[in-house]
């Protein structure tokens, strides 16, 4: 299974790789927000043409923008987008709100949301 830019991954004591699922790797879903880059592959994404994904209430549940594909793959596999039923919305850059400051140095992120006539 692809194992999304945005997590967190480690190594055991025999050298695998261990994706922690359920945590969000802080400084690279900053560098997403503020480089626009894909947070399932780390790829630029195109600035007319991103998929994000929003909740019942407009909230980007992951605040970061994905290619079209990587956004398919990753509503395929990620439990939290079921349970929460968000849906895929393609934006341009530029069209989503924001809140909080981005630092990725010290893994500060912004809160993401869309204006109702977007979705």
């Amino acid at each position: 299974m692809p194992i999304p830019w945005i997590t967190p991954v480690t190594t055991d004591p025999d050298e695998a790789l261990r994706p922690h699922w359920r945590m969000i790797h802080r400084g690279r879903l900053a560098a997403a927000q503020q480089q626009w880059l894909c947070q399932h592959c780390g790829l630029p994404a195109d600035p007319t043409t991103a998929v994000v994904f929003v909740d019942h209430d407009g909230h980007c549940p992951t605040s970061a923008p994905l290619h079209p594909d990587c956004a398919t793959a990753s509503a395929a596999r990620c439990p939290y987008l079921a349970k929460t039923g968000a849906v895929e919305v393609v934006i341009a850059r530029g069209h989503e709100r924001r809140s909080g400051e981005i630092a990725p140095e010290i893994g500060l992120t912004q809160d993401w949301w869309l204006p109702t006539n977007l979705y």
